[in-house]
């Protein structure tokens, strides 16, 4: 009987440490929400990461998939902001200043959600394609989706940075804290509730 029951065991403990390894290996491909370019009235473009945010916003731009470029993000420390500094890439690239509107006061997901929820309900905007850096995807989306609600259809268009393999997450330092970062952001928010103590 004692027999049987270790051999369960075993068993048990060799499943669950396949199934663990399966979970942990797909948690970069997780956090890499990422739907199909498709037409929407604004392309959102959250701050931080690296360049490859903005190029991708811009890129999405110029293949006509909206009318408008919303740039998000508050200030540097010298007081220029990161939506501001976006904003002159873009015009630098050949996007017309019209076509851009800026949030430079949200200081991390949260508020870039909210505010820009407010540059959305000015300009009568109501489709959107969110970009920010591979890793960080899921969470603005949950975030945003928790701000927007169902006022907003957010498509998922991800930047990916020169560093990120989301197969390979775990090979990479800079990539295993970002994932187990915003793998515990998400945990936090999902559990308590509360999406406004998330950076």
């Amino acid at each position: 009987m004692l027999k049987k029951v270790l051999k369960y065991l075993l068993w048990g403990l060799l499943v669950g440490l396949f199934l663990f390894g399966i979970l942990f290996w797909q948690l970069g491909n997780y956090l890499e929400l990422q739907d199909d370019p498709q037409q929407a009235d604004a392309i959102v473009v959250i701050s931080g990461g690296g360049m490859e945010r903005i190029e991708k916003g811009i890129t999405l731009l110029k293949d006509d998939y909206a009318s408008y470029l919303v740039l998000s993000g508050a200030a540097y420390d010298d007081g220029t902001s990161n939506a501001a500094s976006m904003r002159l890439f873009a015009l630098q690239s050949g996007v017309p200043d019209e076509q851009i509107l800026l949030d430079e006061d949200s200081l991390n997901t949260y508020e870039n959600a909210f505010d820009v929820e407010k540059i959305l309900k000015e300009h009568n905007l109501k489709k959107i394609i969110l970009v920010t850096s591979s890793y960080h995807q899921r969470r603005a989306y949950n975030t945003f989706k928790y701000v927007l609600g169902d006022e907003n259809e957010i498509i998922n268009v991800p930047a990916k940075p020169d560093f990120w393999d989301a197969s390979l997450w775990w090979k990479n330092d800079k990539s295993k804290h970002l994932v187990l970062t915003e793998i515990v952001k998400i945990l936090y928010s999902a559990f308590s509730g509360n999406y406004g103590q998330e950076t």
